[in-house]
C-alpha cells in the first residue's frame, strides 16, 4: 500500500506514455479480439483507449482507490497482489473463464516489484497458456541524461513520482531491461519509446551542467547521446512475445577469463591489391611484439577473392594466422568496416592498417609502451611516407608497383591540436584509440563521410582522450602516384566538402582542450604580436622608403630637365664611347675588372 494512492492517478492523452503503449496494443493484437488484462493497473488510464480499440478491459491491482474508481467506471477488476505471481495469474486465468488474452499490459509497474523476475517468468508461463498473448510494457529510464548529469554531481533525488519515485526497487536501463526480459523468455517485437529531452529530474533549476544552453551542460549531454540513443528516453515503451522456455534457451557464454590482447588492428581489403596485401601481414607478422590480434575486414569481396585471402592468411605460420580473422562487410563506405571491425574486436586499444600499408617491427611494442604509460589516452608515433605507382602484370600476371622515391617522414613526431585544426598531420596507422572511446562512448567514425573520417575520429579523441606521442618511426604509409587511391576514387569537391564538415562539427560542439593547451594558444598568440610587430615595422619602412624614392624620382625628373643636363650630353656621350673602346682592346682588364 502507498501512504498517497492518488499520486499515481495519471489522465490519459496523446503524447504521453499510455498512448504509445496502446498504439503498440493497435499494432500488434490480433484482429480477433480477446481480453486485454492490465497488471498493476493503478487507476486504469488506458480502460477506455482500450475498449474504443473493441478489446475487452480486466484491471488488476490491490489498491483500494484505483480498483473503486475502474468499478465506478464500469471495468472490470481483479483485486490481486504480484507477490506471488502464479496464484494471481491462477486467479487471472479463472476470471477469463475461457476468454481468450488480446495483450498483457505492465505499465509503470515492473519497477515496483522486488520479485520483477518472477513476476516476467511467470507471465511468460501465463502467455504461453493463452495464446502467446503480447506483453506491452513501459518502464522508466533510470539512464535518461538528467539522471546521469546530477550522479556526476552526487545528486540522487528520489520523488514522490517519476524516474526516481521513491517506491521503485528495481532500476532498468536499456541493456538491464533487454537482459531481464531474455532471460525470462521474452523478445522485443517492436519499441515505441517515449522521449522528453528534459525529465522531472531536470531540476534544480539553473544548474549549470543540466543546461544545454551551457557549454558544459551541451558537451555532456551530447556525450550520453553519443554513448547510446536512450539518453533521452524517459519510459522505455516495448512489446514482447514468448519464446521458447528460457529452460531451454542456451545461456549466455561467460566473460573470458584472460583478458583481450592489447591492439586489434583493423585491416580494411576490397581485394584489389594481393601483392601489397602480403606485404602488410607479412610485417605483422614480423612484429617483435606479439599482444595483438588482426582483423580482416573483407568489404564487399566476392567469394573468390575471400578464398583467395583466407588461402594467403593459411600460408603463415600458425602462432601468427591463429590471430587473424577474417571478416565480412557489406555495404556501406570506407568507416563502416572500421565500425565492423571495432564491435568484433577484443583488443583494449583499436588500430588501422590498411591492406597497402607497412607496420615496422617495433610498431605494436611502442604503441603498448606508450598506452602502459598513458592508459586511457590516444597513442600516437611517428610515420614515414612514400610515393608509388602500380605497375600492371608484374605480380604473377597481376598489377604490382614499385617506389617513385624514398621513404621520407613529412608529418610531424609530436602532436600538436592546433596544427591538426587546418589539416590532418597523423595518418591512419600513426595513433590508436582505446577501444571503449568507440564501444561505450559511441565515437566511431563518421560513416557519413567519404573521406577524412581518420582526421575526424583523430580530433574527436584527442580531445577526450589526450595525445601521448612517442618519437619514433613505426609505419610506412604509401601513397599512389599512379593507381587507384581515396584521391583518385573522389573528386576534389568530394574532399573538400568532408574537410568544410570536419571543421563544422568540431566548431559546433564543446571542446575539451587538454593539459598545456593555454600554454600552447600564449606561445601562438606571443608569435602571432611578434610577426605583426615586424610586419608593422616592415610596412613602416617600406612606407619611408618609397618616400625616400618618390624624392629621388622627382630630384632626377628636375636634373635630366635642367638645362645643364642639355649642355653636357655630348660630354657624356663622348665618355661613354671612349670606355668602350678601352674594353675592346684590353679584353683581359676587363675581365678582371669584372
Amino acid at each position: 500500500m502507498t501512504d498517497d494512492p492518488l499520486r499515481y492517478h495519471f489522465a490519459y492523452g496523446e503524447g504521453t506514455p499510455y498512448a504509445h503503449a496502446m498504439a503498440l496494443v493497435s499494432e500488434h493484437v490480433a484482429a480477433s479480439g480477446g481480453v486485454v488484462v492490465d497488471l498493476g493497473c493503478g487507476f486504469g488510464a488506458v480502460a477506455e483507449p482500450v475498449r474504443e480499440l473493441g478489446l475487452e478491459y480486466l484491471g488488476v491491482d490491490s489498491e483500494a482507490a484505483g480498483v473503486k474508481d475502474l468499478v465506478g467506471r464500469g471495468m472490470e477488476v481483479l483485486v490481486g497482489d504480484l507477490g506471488r505471481p502464479e496464484d494471481l495469474l491462477a486467479d487471472v486465468s479463472g476470471s477469463l473463464g475461457g476468454r481468450p488474452v488480446a495483450a498483457i499490459l505492465m505499465l509503470d509497474s515492473l519497477e515496483h516489484l522486488p520479485n520483477a523476475d518472477e513476476v516476467l517468468g511467470a507471465l511468460h508461463r501465463f502467455a504461453c497458456e493463452h495464446g502467446r498473448a503480447p506483453l506491452v510494457v513501459s518502464i522508466p529510464n533510470v539512464t535518461h541524461v538528467d539522471l546521469a548529469i546530477k550522479l556526476l554531481l552526487g545528486r540522487f533525488d528520489m520523488t514522490p513520482t517519476g524516474l526516481l519515485d521513491r517506491t521503485h526497487v528495481r532500476f532498468f536501463s536499456d541493456a538491464g531491461l533487454d537482459e531481464a526480459m531474455g532471460t525470462a523468455g521474452w523478445f522485443e517485437i517492436a519499441r515505441k519509446d517515449f522521449e522528453m529531452s528534459q525529465s522531472d529530474q531536470h531540476f534544480p533549476v539553473g544548474t549549470v551542467a543540466l543546461e544545454a544552453a551551457s557549454s558544459l551542460g551541451q558537451f555532456l549531454r551530447e556525450v550520453r547521446a553519443a554513448a547510446s540513443p536512450s539518453a533521452f528516453v524517459n519510459q522505455f515503451v516495448r512489446a514482447y512475445l514468448p519464446g521458447p522456455s528460457p529452460a531451454f534457451r542456451t545461456p549466455p557464454a561467460p566473460p573470458p577469463s584472460e583478458p583481450g590482447p592489447f591492439l586489434s588492428v583493423l585491416v580494411r581489403t576490397q581485394g584489389k591489391r594481393p601483392h601489397t596485401f602480403v606485404e602488410t601481414l607479412l610485417s605483422l607478422a614480423a612484429q617483435d611484439c606479439a599482444d595483438f590480434e588482426v582483423l580482416v575486414l573483407c568489404h564487399d569481396v566476392d567469394a573468390p577473392e575471400r578464398t583467395r585471402i583466407e588461402e594467403t592468411i593459411g600460408e603463415f605460420h600458425p602462432a601468427f594466422s591463429g590471430r587473424v580473422r577474417v571478416v565480412e562487410v557489406c555495404g556501406g563506405g570506407r568507416s563502416h568496416p572500421l565500425n565492423v571491425g571495432a564491435a568484433e574486436a577484443a583488443g583494449r586499444y583499436l588500430v588501422v592498417l590498411d591492406d597497402d600499408d607497412v607496420a615496422l617491427g617495433n610498431w605494436v611494442g611502442e604503441l603498448r609502451g606508450l598506452a602502459e604509460g598513458h592508459p586511457g589516452m590516444v597513442v600516437r608515433i611517428g610515420v614515414a611516407e612514400q610515393w608509388v605507382k602500380e605497375l600492371p602484370g608484374a605480380w604473377d600476371g597481376e598489377a604490382g608497383y614499385e617506389p617513385v622515391d624514398r621513404p621520407r617522414c613529412p608529418y610531424p613526431m609530436h602532436f600538436d591540436l592546433l596544427e591538426h585544426l587546418g589539416e590532418n598531420q597523423t595518418p591512419p596507422s600513426g595513433f590508436a584509440v582505446p577501444r571503449s572511446l568507440v564501444t561505450d562512448l559511441g565515437q566511431g567514425w563518421d560513416e557519413s563521410l567519404p573521406v577524412y573520417e581518420d582526421w575526424d575520429l583523430l580530433m574527436r579523441a584527442a580531445s577526450m582522450c589526450g595525445v601521448a606521442n612517442a618519437p619514433v618511426v613505426g609505419a610506412l604509409y604509401r601513397r599512389w602516384r599512379v593507381g587507384e587511391s581515396s584521391k583518385t576514387a573522389h573528386a576534389d569537391h568530394e574532399w573538400q566538402a568532408a574537410q568544410a564538415s570536419v571543421i563544422s562539427k568540431l566548431d559546433r560542439a564543446p571542446y575539451l582542450l587538454g593539459r598545456g593547451f593555454v600554454a600552447q594558444l600564449l606561445l601562438a598568440a606571443r608569435e602571432r604580436s611578434d610577426l605583426e610587430t615586424r610586419l608593422a615595422g616592415t610596412q613602416a619602412l617600406a612606407a619611408a622608403l618609397n618616400t625616400l624614392l618618390g624624392d629621388a624620382r622627382a630630384e632626377y625628373a628636375d636634373i635630366r630637365g635642367s638645362t645643364s643636363w642639355r649642355l653636357t650630353a655630348p660630354l657624356r656621350r663622348a665618355g661613354r664611347l671612349l670606355a668602350s673602346a678601352r674594353r675592346r682592346r684590353h679584353p683581359t682588364a676587363r675581365n678582371q675588372a669584372t
